[in-house]
Formats: C-alpha cells, sequence, structure tokens
C-alpha cells in the first residue's frame, strides 16, 4: 500500500469529487477490518493523507516517528476511543484537520501535548458534552475553522486559538451572550450562534 493516500474503514467514500473523492489512492475497509485498534500496515503507509477511522475502534497505538508523516485529515466521527495518545499530537506534523464530531475523548480526555498540533487549521468538536472548552485547545494558534456546535458552551476563554479564526460555530449551546473573548477573533468572517434559547444579542454584539 506504499501509494495509498485516502483511507476510509467502516465509512463510505464522500459524494462527489474534490480532495476527499476518492478515486486512485483510496481505498475502504469493513468496520471488520479493525478488531480493536489500528493495524501497523496502516501506520506504516508514508502516503497516507486522510484517515477515517470507525466508531467501534477502541484504541490509538502510540505513534512513533516515521509513522503516518503526510497524514493533513483525521476522523474519529462518534469513535469511542478511549483517548488520543500524547505521541500522536508530537508526531503528526502535517495534521491540517481532525473531526472528534461525538466523540467522547474530547469531551475531557484530550492529553496537555494537543496544543502542539501547530499546523492544525480546523478541527471539528460537535456534540462533545463540552461545559467548557479545553485548555489544550484554546492554546492552538493556527485554527481558522472551530466547530463547537451542540455542545454545552455559555462562554469562551481567551487564547492563541482566535487570532487566526475565520469561522466559527457555537450553534445549540447555551449561550446567553456573546463572549467576550470574541474580541479577539479579528479576522473572523463566519459566526453561528443559531439555537442558543437564551442569546439576546445587542446591536453592539453586532
Amino acid at each position: 500500500l506504499a501509494r495509498l493516500q485516502q483511507l476510509w474503514v467502516g465509512a463510505e467514500l464522500p459524494a462527489g469529487g474534490g480532495e476527499e473523492g476518492g478515486g486512485e489512492g483510496a481505498a475502504i475497509l469493513p468496520y471488520d477490518a479493525l478488531e480493536g485498534s489500528v493495524p501497523d500496515g496502516i501506520m506504516d503507509c508514508a502516503s497516507l493523507t486522510h484517515l477515517v477511522l470507525p466508531v467501534a475502534l477502541t484504541a490509538l497505538p502510540e505513534l512513533v516517528p516515521g509513522q503516518l508523516p503526510a497524514l493533513a485529515s483525521l476522523d474519529l466521527t462518534h469513535s469511542i476511543v478511549e483517548a488520543l495518545p500524547p505521541s500522536w499530537c508530537r508526531q503528526l506534523r502535517a495534521l491540517r484537520r481532525l473531526v472528534l464530531n461525538g466523540a467522547p475523548l474530547a469531551g475531557g480526555q484530550l492529553p496537555p501535548a494537543f496544543s502542539q498540533l501547530h499546523g492544525l487549521r480546523s478541527l471539528e468538536m460537535r456534540a462533545c458534552r463540552l461545559a467548557a472548552l479545553p485548555p489544550c485547545v484554546a492554546a492552538l494558534p493556527g485554527l481558522t475553522h472551530l466547530d463547537l456546535g451542540l455542545n454545552r458552551l455559555s462562554d469562551l476563554p481567551a487564547g492563541p486559538y482566535l487570532a487566526a479564526l475565520r469561522a466559527l460555530v457555537l450553534r445549540g449551546n447555551a449561550f446567553q451572550a456573546l463572549p467576550p473573548a470574541l474580541a479577539g477573533a479579528t479576522q473572523l468572517q463566519l459566526l453561528d450562534v443559531g439555537e442558543n434559547e437564551e442569546l439576546a444579542l445587542r446591536p453592539q454584539d453586532v
């Protein structure tokens, strides 16, 4: 699998074209191809850029230098993986997009090393039961897209994560007012605060 670039395990290939549209260099494996963890054969795919792992995956192996060097997009949607090993945060230098929607580990089991994902541009943490933004996420300096929809947030902290943000999704949380910290999001172009039932926007907030 030396030329494999995109791998979906227990998921369907995205419809249409685009960078994740399948085609040459893409493959799908059934759910039962992985039993508990990720086989070394996948970890050693030097050309792999996009990886979607299954809901039923329970553990991620430690990542050693030289493994998944080109991985730019990792999708763990609804995964029951118990923890993200710190080695994944330190070694995935090419990672630009991380999807943790519905993944329990995003609700309080992100390691402090998560803040070392300096190349991360897009982070999705929708429906992770977050009552507060984890400090390791607030420390990320390069985020341009952050999806925190369908959580339990009522405020946001200040932090490096705001400086480059262009799109922020806060839909379906518990905000009663726009967080003062958003004053630090000087590059923000899109803000979604729909379905926050107690949110009352004042003219000066818009």
